[in-house]
């Protein structure tokens, strides 16, 4: 909360995008979202947001934020976001573009965008797969969980080749603008930051 009661903007943007349960903290001055999912390296904790899944214990209010959901919501897309998003130091440094090639004696070989959506839609999850890619969110609590999903997907076809991430993700019926949109404190776009999400938790690729 700011010096006059109201809701900090900052702090209304992150309950905006963590969409689940909010109440006001015990004091008044402050509010808790609590969200299902795990906190990387077990916590974080950047000026006045803190970030934590064990060895934390706070009491319950009750006090619900009026607008936010009236339950727990399973949303690890968005605790991967905002975490990167505090923790600028751990991004991962970008894969070699190796990761989505085929060495063949001297030479390299990239497979290509419409090769690697082929395998993709024709994997014992392709279902699911081309569901994401035409733009469904069905069973996904929000769009910001479908987009990581598509992610996870798309960084273990592509090798974790970030660019080839991106291009294709901007190919798909999740695609909007809130893609190329800065949300990271450090200037990152938002499609930045879910790659970067996915990268951290995708380490099998798919062998050529």
């Amino acid at each position: 909360m700011d010096e006059n009661g109201e809701m900090a903007e900052w702090a209304a943007e992150i309950i905006s995008r963590v969409d689940s349960y909010t109440e006001y903290s015990p004091s008044g001055t402050g509010v808790h979202i609590i969200v299902a999912g795990e906190v990387p390296s077990g916590g974080v904790r950047r000026g006045q947001i803190e970030m934590y899944d064990t060895a934390r214990y706070f009491t319950m209010t009750g006090l619900r934020v009026d607008g936010t959901p009236r339950r727990v919501h399973d949303l690890q897309g968005a605790i991967d976001a905002l975490y990167a998003e505090l923790t600028p130091e751990a991004r991962p440094e970008p894969r070699s573009e190796l990761r989505s090639s085929q060495v063949v004696g001297r030479t390299t070989r990239t497979q290509g965008d419409d090769y690697l959506l082929s395998k993709a839609k024709a994997a014992k999850n392709g279902a699911k797969f081309e569901r994401l890619w035409n733009g469904s969110t069905a069973g996904y609590p929000s769009q910001s969980e479908a987009d990581q999903a598509l992610c996870c997907q798309l960084a273990f076809w592509t090798g974790g080749n970030r660019r080839q991430m991106d291009r294709l993700f901007r190919r798909s019926g999740l695609m909007r603008s809130k893609w190329a949109a800065r949300h990271g404190s450090d200037g990152r776009t938002y499609g930045e930051m879910t790659i970067d999400a996915a990268l951290r938790r995708v380490d099998n690729y798919y062998k050529y």
